[in-house]
């Protein structure tokens, strides 16, 4: 019974490395000769006291990839933008080096960012309704969608309604 119980074990650790490596291999922060660009970032939405969601899938699938002006720099089968989960970490994988712009990911995704509105959802929070704020690494940034993306940024987008509920 013991053997059986390990082997079980032992085939599920085995299973769940085996999908890490397949899920995150590619994306490690190693040199990865197939691609010319290899970035990751951060990305946090905050609304109010609430932390919105940056979803799993975009630039991957088909309702989270909507604009393709930049698909020819993508490869196996993703936007050179793309989310693979939802803990908000923005990769660029890319097969030219070239400046990427958080507003060109949320032109990927199908959402509204620039220095009057934050789009989340089908709601948008502008600065008519509230103070929308952005800071990369702490540090207060004015870019907003023209910021071109650094490998290890953390970037917060901040909206506090004038209002709160």
């Amino acid at each position: 019974m013991k053997i059986v119980v390990s082997a079980i074990i032992i085939m599920s650790i085995a299973l769940m490395a085996g999908t890490l490596y397949f899920v995150y291999g590619p994306f490690s922060n190693g040199p990865d000769l197939d691609f010319a660009l290899q970035i990751n970032a951060r990305l946090n939405i905050a609304i109010g006291t609430a932390t919105a969601l940056v979803p799993v899938g975009i630039g991957i699938q088909p309702s989270m990839w909507i604009y393709h002006g930049l698909d020819q720099y993508g490869k196996n089968g993703r936007a050179p933008m793309f989310t693979i989960d939802n803990y908000g970490v923005v990769w660029v994988a890319s097969s030219v080096v070239r400046n990427y712009t958080l507003g060109e990911f949320f032109q990927i995704w199908g959402k509204t960012f620039d220095g009057n509105c934050v789009q989340v959802g089908s709601h948008f929070y502008c600065k008519t309704d509230g103070i929308l704020t952005m800071s990369v690494n702490g540090k207060p940034n004015y870019q907003y969608d023209r910021y071109v993306l650094q490998n290890q940024d953390d970037i917060l987008i901040d909206f506090l309604p004038a209002n709160p509920a």
